[in-house]
């Protein structure tokens, strides 16, 4: 996999937001979450969003994820409700822990505007359940379609 430098800072990221949230719980709450945190807390991501069934979606996102499950730096499990219905939920692994001490020093994510900002925005984000958060997430999407 051949990365381009500025995707490094995303993957960086979205590595420190999995490890600051503990568990994502769906892949529709990981990429509303990610995209509030670019849109509402201005967070430097820079996957692109589309609207979509379930408000935006970033197939960069979607691939940056599928990449660090290859590398094993997160993990990503499965929960079946029934065959048609499955949850996926994401954490780091020990090599992905390691990964950002070693890559990703605390001095650096005191840097504004990503330290306490990020933090901040990342418990206010998992304080909403998925459907309020997907909501916010169509509003903000339509709001900014609108500006633009």
């Amino acid at each position: 996999m051949v990365v381009a430098v500025e995707q490094l800072s995303d993957l960086f990221l979205l590595l420190h937001v999995i490890r600051e949230t503990g568990l994502v719980n769906g892949r529709t709450r990981l990429q509303k979450t990610i995209y509030l945190l670019r849109e509402r807390y201005h967070i430097p991501f820079r996957f692109h969003f589309k609207p979509y069934f379930y408000g935006p979606y970033s197939e960069d996102l979607a691939d940056a994820v599928e990449n660090l499950v290859a590398l094993g730096l997160i993990e990503e499990n499965r929960h079946y409700f029934d065959e048609d219905v499955i949850e996926y939920s994401y954490k780091l692994t020990k090599r992905g822990m390691d990964f950002l001490s070693t890559n990703f020093t605390t001095e650096s994510t005191r840097k504004p505007p990503i330290g306490a900002n990020l933090s901040r925005a990342i418990r206010e984000l998992n304080d909403l359940l998925t459907p309020a958060l997907v909501a916010t997430a169509k509003s903000v999407m339509a709001s900014s379609s609108l500006v633009n």
